[in-house]
């Protein structure tokens, strides 16, 4: 198994038939099907060697034609795994488990979903980069994970929606670091003059605060809450200016982040609509500015936990890859649809998505859900932070998995590379030792 290379001039189109609208009562139905399919797939993940290569048995006649494009990352017939940097080179996490008591500030060596983090990552090794996207009240993509911005202090915490705060507001929320000059709030590409003077007043007031769970309002209780802090500090970025800050060649992976609480079935059209209008025009300006400069389009992928954000990208974007996120029941949700891998995949497949991200946790206790997701014709990559562990990245490349995301590109790309996997792939910087093959 090899790393993927980035493919300097691949096209950038995952040419996928028609979408059609899916109802849950559907889904419902076929994940029965499904899950019993996964019920006797589960156990060991069974691989077989043919013409020198590891392969999952009957990957090859199950997975159907790769395609092009961020497809080409996933190509089963090759002996390549995509290796995606987790939010850059690797989320802020929290390790309660090694410090269960509260720490007097969460401080990282690189704050997560930064351009300085996604270079490092690519430079390590990593094939393409993961990140969030959300907008802002004012209409801007910005790279943000949690669904709450929490300033204020431990004791009196302040809880605000990405869609609450202006692109202005947005710009202002990195702490104040001896490496990071005020002035630089300036420095934001369409950033009106008044608007850089209010982002440094706010500046100088706001602190963020971060809590292990992300997803609901922090109060002063919550024995997690605590500074959030790094040693390389640096400002979140717009969509656009991730775009002209990577190399052409990084493909990226784009998470739309969707902010609705987990008691809603559906989110409702008109925040699918602010979310997915701003998105899609960013990233269609950003690829009309490549081809001006005459660079090769950027190879995307867009990806979300949440099912009607999936149908719509696929309806407005029929020939880019769409994959369907699933924690696999890990986060309670009242849609039937994000609440087992065998919902995830029947709905996945009766959508015409490209595929599935499965959370690697879960998939230990399910293996077969590989199985099943490539009988339905789906392509599988993997999430979490058991992908940190190079043994079972090389297990779930057995079963069929060609793209994991990681949160340690480093040292899973070390990890393969002594296991004799092969090289680290070409990123932003020459390739440390060798190149592997193009897909």
């Amino acid at each position: 198994m090899l790393l993927a290379p980035a493919l300097v001039a691949a096209p950038t189109s995952l040419l996928n038939p028609l979408r059609r609208s899916v109802s849950t009562t559907a889904v419902a139905s076929a994940s029965l099907n499904l899950s019993q399919n996964m019920a006797v797939a589960h156990g060991p993940l069974v691989s077989t060697v043919e013409d020198g290569r590891t392969l999952a048995r009957d990957v090859e006649p199950l997975l159907g034609k790769p395609g092009t494009g961020f497809g080409r990352l996933l190509d089963y017939r090759s002996n390549v795994v995509a290796l995606g940097g987790h939010r850059g080179l690797g989320a802020n996490y929290w390790d309660s488990a090694a410090s269960p008591t509260k720490p007097s500030a969460l401080r990282f060596p690189v704050r997560e979903n930064t351009i300085p983090s996604f270079l490092k990552s690519v430079a390590a090794g990593a094939s393409f980069i993961e990140f969030d996207v959300q907008v802002t009240g004012d209409g801007v993509p910005v790279i943000w994970h949690d669904n709450y911005v929490i300033t204020g202090t431990p004791e009196a915490p302040i809880n605000r929606l990405i869609a609450d705060l202006t692109y202005a507001e947005f710009c202002a929320l990195v702490p104040t670091s001896a490496d990071l000059p005020l002035q630089k709030a300036g420095q934001v590409a369409g950033l009106r003059a008044e608007d850089a003077a209010a982002a440094e007043r706010a500046r100088r007031r706001t602190r963020l605060l971060r809590a292990l769970g992300g997803d609901e309002p922090a109060h002063r209780d919550d024995p997690t809450l605590a500074g959030w802090e790094c040693d390389t500090e640096e400002r979140l970025p717009s969509l656009a200016e991730l775009f002209a800050a990577m190399p052409p060649h990084v493909a990226f992976d784009i998470e739309v982040k969707v902010a609705v609480p987990s008691h809603r079935a559906h989110t409702p059209s008109r925040e699918v609509d602010r979310l997915l209008g701003p998105i899609l025009a960013g990233v269609d300006a950003a690829q009309a500015a490549a081809r001006s400069a005459g660079q090769p389009p950027r190879r995307v992928l867009y990806s979300s936990f949440d099912p009607d954000v999936c149908a719509e990208l696929a309806h407005r974007r029929p020939d880019d890859a769409v994959m369907f996120l699933s924690g696999g029941g890990a986060y309670r949700h009242a849609d039937p649809r994000r609440t087992s891998f065998a919902a995830a995949v029947a709905w996945a497949a009766a959508a015409e998505l490209a595929g599935v991200i499965f959370h690697a946790g879960r998939l230990r206790a399910e293996p077969g859900a590989v199985r099943a997701a490539l009988d339905a014709g789906l392509q599988v990559m993997t999430y979490g932070l058991d992908n940190v562990d190079a043994e079972y990245v090389q297990e779930q490349y057995r079963a069929g998995v060609h793209g994991v995301i990681v949160d340690d590109v480093s040292r899973v790309v070390e990890a393969l590379t002594q296991a004799g996997a092969g090289g680290p792939s070409r990123g932003a910087s020459p390739p440390a030792v060798h190149a592997a093959p193009a897909v």
